[in-house]
């Protein structure tokens, strides 16, 4: 094969990778499970996007990482106060779900591992999904305003 055509391939797959790392992996457009619908419902009263974190900071080290560089920071406390519905839904034990939120959430599409940030409008319909961690809070506040 051209060297050409192999460079031109190279670039095009990390690209596509950076881009999905940017915009989460998928799963957007679904509508959330019923399980969370009181979180919805306090979305919709709020007017207010809803976001829930599915993490094992107890034994995920990407999610202790989150929680050291983004979630313990004053930034981010004041813009979960007051601009979304923040829930963080935590699976100990290396993932076991202990509720039928836990369950379910681990169901969406696009839910590929720890952490993940499931962004939902007011109405609970799936904005975008982020998986892993990388950045910092002020990046994530960036995200989830932008959708």
């Amino acid at each position: 094969m051209n060297s050409w055509v192999k460079l031109v391939l190279i670039i095009a797959a990390t690209f596509l990778v950076i881009r999905t790392m940017r915009q989460g992996w998928g799963g957007a457009g679904g509508d959330l499970p019923q399980s969370v619908a009181g979180l919805v419902t306090q979305a919709k009263t709020l007017d207010r996007k809803l976001v829930l974190l599915i993490t094992g900071p107890g034994w995920c080290p990407a999610c202790v990482a989150m929680e050291q560089g983004m979630l313990s920071k004053p930034e981010w406390a004041a813009f979960a106060g007051k601009e979304i519905v923040f829930q963080a839904y935590n699976y100990p034990n290396g993932g076991e779900a202990t509720s039928p939120a836990h369950e379910d959430l681990l169901k969406l599409p696009g839910v590929k591992g720890f952490p993940t940030l499931v962004v939902a409008n007011p109405s609970g319909k799936i904005l975008a999904l982020r998986s892993g961690y990388g950045g910092g809070a002020e990046e994530y506040i960036q995200w989830i305003r932008s959708l």
